[in-house]
Formats: C-alpha cells, structure tokens, sequence
C-alpha cells in the first residue's frame, strides 16, 4: 500500500491514505503506523539526516495565497529545527503584518488593500515601486544565508491580482539583477471565479509562453488546486483550503531541505538540482509519494502510482529535467532498483539524490521529485482558451452599462488570431540541442 501526499483515500485492498497535515484522520494514521518518523503534526515521514542545513535558496511569496502557503512551507521547515529566511511582498499590509514567519516584509500600495484579482492594476502598482521592490530584493539576497551561491530565486504566487501582476514585475526585476525567477503558481479550482481563472492563465501566458519578448521565459511551477479539491469534496469546506495549503507546504519544505541532504551511493548536489530549472522554460510540476511497509520494489511502487502523485496532471515522463530525492530505511533500494526507476524518465536529464534513514521500524521510502519541461494538459489548454472567451465577461461595468476603470481596469487578452507558443518537451530538446551544436560549430 502506498501513502501519498497529493491525493485522495482509496478503498480496498489497495487503500491509499494521504500523507499530509491534516489533523482530521490523526487517529486513523495512528491505528495504521507506529513510526518516529510520522509525527502528530505531518502525516508525511520527514526526511532523516543526522544533521540539517537551511535550504540555501532564497524564498519570496507575493500576495495572499502565496505567503500562505509559504507560511506553510516554513512552517514544515521549523519541524526540522531550521530558521529559514523568507521574504513577502503584498498589498494587504494588515495580514502581511501579522504574519510571524516572514523575515523579511514589503508593504506596497497605499492604500493597504488588494488588487481583486486585477493583476493588471497589480503591474500598474509595482512597476510605480520598482525602485522600492528591487531595494527590498537586493537587501533580502544580500542578507540570506547562502550555503552555496547561485542565481535562482523561488517565487510562490497565487492566482489573484497581486500574485500574477506583482509577482510578474518583481521576477522582471530580478531577472535585470542577474537572478532567474523559478515562478510556483498555485492554479485556482473550479469554484473559483472567471476572473481568477483568468489571471492564473495570464500569469502562465506572461510567465512562460506569450511569443517572443512578451514571455519572460520562465520555467513557471504548477500547483492545481482542481487536483486537491476534487479528491478532497468530503472535507469540510473551512479546512480545505488549510488542508491544501499545508500540504503544498509540506512537499516544498521538504524539497527544499532534500538539497542539503547527505548522499548515499547517489550525489546530486544543490547546483544539479538547480540545473532543473535553468534555460527550460514551460511548466514543471512536483510529485511526492511516500509507501506503506508493503511496498517491496521502488521501480513497480514508482511506476503504479507516479501519475496519481503529481500535483499537475500531466505524463512526468515527458520532462525534458527532473530531481529525484529518494529514501528509504533498512536499505531498501537496490543499484538495479534504483536504475530500473530512473530509466522511466530516460528521456529527461535525471538528477537523483539517494539517502538511508536509520530511524524507526516501519519499512518505507518517500520519493520527492521535480519535474520541468512537462507537456501542457488538456485543462491548462482549456484554461487558456477560457480566458481569451471570457474577456468581456470580466469586465465590471456601472450601472449605467459603461465601464467604471476605476473599479476595474481592463484586462488585456491574448490578440485574436494570436496563437499561444507552447513547446512540447520534445521541441524543447530539440531546440536545446540545436542552440549546442551551433555553438560548437561557432555558429551561434
């Protein structure tokens, strides 16, 4: 049987219970585990190392749902006894103030309120500030604890105004101060509104795949909350969005600690994990998986159940990139288990990190993945083509039937007849290799 983070509970013989912070089915993982390594607090085994170092990749959530579930990701990493420095930019300057997790804080605007999801009014506000954002980045960057330098910045965004319009100005900025911008985007259910719905997909458009200069280029994170809430409908409606954001915290804070994780027998190091995210631009996606002590064979555990364990509904096989943090107890994984797993993804550039807990009795592994340059869904297309559909609809009007830019301004779409330049994983190898071939033959 196998526990896993991202997904719903199965019946039967091959029952699933997810891994995450959910103080809703404690009791239920009590009667099923007896293990040090699955606390009160995490249904998910965290990741075993006889010491930890802090994440050496600086962390900046934009707007309310991103410094969320950043308050979450840093709530995962203190379990590990770790400070981890993390800033927050946002418009709503009474809950950005409350928050007792962020070391770092930029208040914008000036009125304290947000954006309602216009992320165009979001643009507007932060390229007004530009000088204050980039200020605020150079003194957080300059001010983190790096274990080793590099240049990539992870941002977590929502789907709302200030999300999508701030979070687009400050990875501009951070790309003219040298960084590359790693956007976490948090895609919106079905529940939410039109206009929601519409700024998640301007944010993947300007992030990642609007034609030429317009696309910033970006290997833009998926997180789908259309996943969680589908195999989440019997929670009660107060603690989903908990549920989901604790469980979003979950994976990335421990991904993040993966990266400072002592290796045995496979020795991935923090640059190759990075290399992920590096000249790749599109969508990339995490998994996270974690087994129950039936579980044998790390290549057929993977193989049955990797597609129900990412948080973007999409083959991981397609990558062009992908980083596998894999551990397990009692030595569990064979050499020939190990490449039997990794030749599943032969067609991405595989970075594995391979480590033994030497803690509790319960037999398990958890597997912890990164994947970039997946291939674009049928429900990301559909997202997409809505927000061209739906443009006027969005827009609010007075009740004289005109326009009040006020209230708000008009979002722009993608032009009519302007078709969306998204890549497949394979057109992407393709283009890599040919930009290294011309280069060597001093063609480029």
């Amino acid at each position: 049987m196998v526990s896993k983070g991202l997904f719903k509970k199965k019946q039967g013989k091959d029952m699933r219970l997810a891994v995450f912070p959910s103080d809703l089915i404690v009791k239920e993982t009590k009667k099923t585990i007896e293990s040090r390594e699955y606390t009160m607090s995490s249904l998910s085994p965290k990741i075993y190392s006889s010491e930890f170092m802090s994440p050496s990749i600086p962390l900046i959530g934009i707007g309310g749902a991103g410094i969320s579930v950043l308050t979450n990701i840093v709530s995962r990493i203190k379990e590990y006894q770790i400070d981890y420095q993390t800033a927050g930019i946002d418009l709503d300057w009474k809950t950005l103030e409350a928050n007792t997790n962020l070391t770092h804080k930029l208040k914008l605007g000036k009125s304290g309120m947000g954006t309602v999801a216009q992320f165009r009014l979001g643009t507007k506000l932060a390229k007004e500030e530009k000088d204050t954002i980039r200020q605020f980045m150079e003194s957080y960057l300059q001010e983190f604890s790096y274990n080793y330098k590099h240049d990539i910045i992870f941002f977590v965004l929502g789907s709302g105004g200030t999300g999508v319009g701030v979070g687009l100005e400050s990875m501009k900025i951070a790309k003219e101060m040298g960084y590359r911008p790693v956007p976490i985007l948090i895609l919106p259910d079905e529940n939410e509104s039109t206009r929601v719905r519409f700024t998640a997909a301007a944010g993947l458009y300007y992030f990642s795949f609007a034609p030429g200069e317009r696309s910033e280029g970006l290997m833009t994170i998926i997180i789908d909350n259309q996943i969680f809430y589908e195999n989440n409908k019997k929670l009660p409606e107060e603690e989903l969005l908990k549920y989901i954001n604790s469980s979003i915290g979950v994976t990335i804070g421990d991904l993040l600690i993966s990266t400072e994780v002592r290796s045995d027998g496979y020795s991935t190091n923090l640059n190759e994990f990075l290399e992920v995210f590096r000249t790749v631009k599109g969508i990339g996606s995490i998994m996270d998986m974690t087994s129950l002590p039936d579980a044998n064979e790390l290549n057929s555990f993977v193989k049955q159940n990797m597609d129900e364990s990412i948080a973007y509904s999409a083959d991981p096989r397609s990558s062009t990139r992908s980083y596998f943090m894999i551990q397990s107890n009692k030595k569990k994984v064979t050499a020939i288990d190990m490449r039997n797993t990794l030749s599943l993804f032969q067609n991405s550039d595989v970075f594995p990190k391979y480590s033994i807990s030497d803690i509790g009795e319960t037999e398990y592994f958890r597997v912890l993945s990164v994947f970039s340059g997946v291939q674009m869904n049928k429900r990301l297309r559909d997202l997409m083509l809505e927000a061209e559909d739906n443009r006027v609809d969005i827009l609010e009007k007075t009740k004289g039937g005109e326009i009040n830019s006020s209230v708000n301004q008009k979002i722009e779409k993608i032009k009519d007849g302007e078709s969306i330049d998204v890549h497949t994983a394979e057109e992407i190898r393709d283009t890599l290799v040919k930009e290294v071939v011309a280069k060597r033959r001093g063609e480029a």
